[in-house]
């Protein structure tokens, strides 16, 4: 957040992801409500989504990058969008990965439209 410009858009995953300090007991994850918080203090809009949750349903707990970059080109911040994200999803991927990713993309702009 340190680097987000003020008013700035978070997109972020809401399903946790401790890191090896709180795995170990070291460390403790922060609670869903001061890390949207923190975010609302510095973002002008702050979305969470359960990307993890999301990219199992779409086939693979690893496309959850894909719905969260499907959230982003959804909020229309980019100069591109998802149909270019599709296309080359299409053009790069072998079949079975293309599936799970372009559910993963769909499920992300549905969350995005959705929040």
């Amino acid at each position: 957040l340190c680097s987000l410009r003020p008013g700035g858009l978070v997109i972020s995953n809401s399903d946790p992801v401790p890191p090896i300090g709180v795995t170990c007991g070291r460390d403790r994850y922060p609670s869903m409500e001061t890390i949207t918080a923190a975010a609302g203090n510095v973002a002008g809009k702050a979305i969470f989504l359960p990307c993890i949750t999301l990219g199992k349903q779409a086939g693979a707990v690893q496309s959850a990058n894909m719905v969260l970059m499907a959230a982003l080109l959804a909020s229309g911040e980019l100069p591109f969008g998802l149909d270019e994200l599709r296309a080359a999803v299409r053009t790069h991927l072998k079949p079975k990965l293309a599936e799970v990713n372009l559910n993963a993309i769909d499920l992300g702009a549905q969350a995005f439209a959705n929040a």
